[in-house]
């Protein structure tokens, strides 16, 4: 079987005939391959559409898989990051807890050291309160009986508890902290020198 391309060849090298007969065939031969090639051009364009059509449906897999993985994509990077924002505020959460916990600590050391430092005051006060300044004393109204002791160190102390003229007891010390005791005896006096400085009961 012959080429449509040889047919044509052979047609066109043909010498045309002068009779009727032969150009009534050459005729026919040319009919036979217009509609040859129509046929092919035909055959070519509907080969051609179908390929575009293939091609065009691959794009559309193409475009809706490229899609697909796009919001795959987005969806895991939305994911990952919302993961890093609830860690990130776990940790900044885990950090003001932190930082929370030890302000209470410190406030409640500071509040420890406040209630030490009243006590100490509390305690100061109250010796301050039971120091004796030197000075006379009415027995039992204005000092109770007991025995008394410098406060500090002395390099001279006179102490004596007196009912009138009548000497109840003196003491004299030059060192130490001197250690006088005052007995019970309604209207006597209790005197402790300025050099004794303060005294307290013991």
């Amino acid at each position: 079987m012959s080429t449509i391309d040889e047919q044509f060849d052979t047609v066109i090298q043909e010498p045309v005939a002068t009779e009727p007969s032969r150009g009534k065939q050459i005729a026919k031969k040319a009919g036979v391959l217009i509609a040859v090639f129509a046929l092919g051009g035909a055959l070519g364009y509907g080969v051609t559409q179908q390929q575009v059509g293939d091609a065009q449906a691959q794009a559309d897999k193409d475009v809706a898989a490229a899609q697909a993985q796009a919001e795959e994509d987005v969806a895991a990077a939305e994911e990952l990051a919302e993961t890093r924002a609830l860690a990130a505020e776990t940790a900044i959460k885990t950090r003001e807890d932190a930082v929370a916990q030890r302000e209470t600590d410190v406030a409640a050391k500071e509040s420890a050291v406040a209630g030490r430092e009243a006590a100490v005051t509390t305690t100061e006060q109250a010796i301050d309160a039971s120091k004796i300044q030197p000075g006379t004393y009415l027995v039992p109204e204005e000092l109770t009986a007991g025995r008394y002791r410098t406060v500090n160190e002395v390099s001279y102390c006179y102490m004596k508890q007196t009912k009138g003229s009548d000497i109840i007891d003196n003491l004299l010390e030059e060192s130490g902290r001197p250690v006088f005791t005052v007995t019970n005896v309604p209207g006597s006096e209790f005197l402790i020198d300025s050099d004794c400085g303060p005294v307290q009961k013991i």
